[in-house]
């Protein structure tokens, strides 16, 4: 990892191999929003650089987006922190006010319309997942994203009094660019400080992931809702079976596959399933893909 700087270096969960496993999902993901979401006018996929093999990045609706042009500071990069890159997505030039995030294993799953993600006035919807986030219970050992989330609920407390502490599903997430930059601007040395950290620390935010949500709901650009979604966690002993059925019934406008904590000596065997599981749900190329 990124050495000679002072202070400790990263947990061992933030440089696990889930983190730089690649099964091309970024490829299937991609299939999905155009077979599922046609309305989507344009896709920004942002990268340190990296290019995909299969990836026709000369096609009229993508647009390789490089570290260096959102960061407010390049004496920031490289870096390693989702969260991080999550403070600066709304700097990318040419996007449009309302825009979805996926991560590379966010998938739809079915026919989706824009009214699934937002009200027509352009009102935000979040799905919150039960778990909430207290931050008596936070510690250093907790997870850094849940650090992440305590630290916002902090800053919206202070300056709203009230606010929710539900996570969220992994769900694309329907976002907002000025409710980001209102935020970014009330809490700009938040923002630096997370942006700065090139692995994710106790310092962290997550500001579409979360924050937004929590944020935006007391404003009323941000209200709950609910989408039809399956989690596919890959350490799961009967991973093999819920892969099955969730490609045989369809029964889900989106789902999430997951592998951390993915035992080593089943990494193989459940790598071949997912490529299997992908291809069988999404097996015709997309026009994003070299011919």
């Amino acid at each position: 990892y990124a050495r000679g700087e002072s202070g400790p270096g990263p947990n061992q969960r933030t440089i696990g191999d889930e983190r730089f496993r690649n099964r091309d999902e970024l490829k299937y993901s991609l299939r999905s929003i155009e077979q599922f979401a046609p309305w989507v006018r344009h896709i920004y996929i942002v990268t340190a650089g990296q290019r995909p093999a299969w990836l026709d990045a000369d096609h009229p609706k993508i647009t390789l987006v490089d570290h260096r042009e959102i960061y407010r500071d390049a004496a920031w990069l490289p870096t390693f922190n989702s969260s991080g890159i999550e403070t600066q997505l709304h700097h990318i030039p040419g996007l449009a006010d309302h825009f979805l995030y996926f991560n590379d294993d966010f998938f739809l799953g079915q026919l989706a319309d824009p009214i699934d993600f937002f009200h027509g006035n352009g009102v935000l919807k979040y799905f919150a997942a039960t778990r909430m986030v207290y931050e008596p219970d936070i510690d250093a050992e907790a997870d850094e994203y849940i650090q992440a989330d305590a630290n916002a609920l902090r800053l919206i407390t202070r300056d709203l009094e009230t606010s929710g502490r539900n996570l969220m599903q992994h769900v694309p997430y329907p976002s907002s660019r000025p409710l980001l930059e209102d935020m970014e601007r009330r809490y700009q040395s938040e923002f630096d400080a997370c942006a700065a950290s090139r692995f994710r620390s106790p310092h962290d935010l997550r500001p579409i992931a979360f924050m937004q949500y929590h944020y935006g709901y007391h404003s009323g650009r941000a209200v709950p809702d609910r989408i039809s979604h399956r989690y596919l966690p890959l350490w799961r002993p009967h991973i093999q079976q819920q892969l099955d059925n969730v490609a045989r019934t369809r029964r889900y406008k989106t789902f999430f596959i997951n592998d951390v904590a993915l035992q080593p000596e089943r990494a193989e065997q459940v790598d071949r399933a997912v490529v299997e599981f992908l291809e069988r749900y999404f097996p015709t190329p997309s026009s994003f893909e070299r011919t």
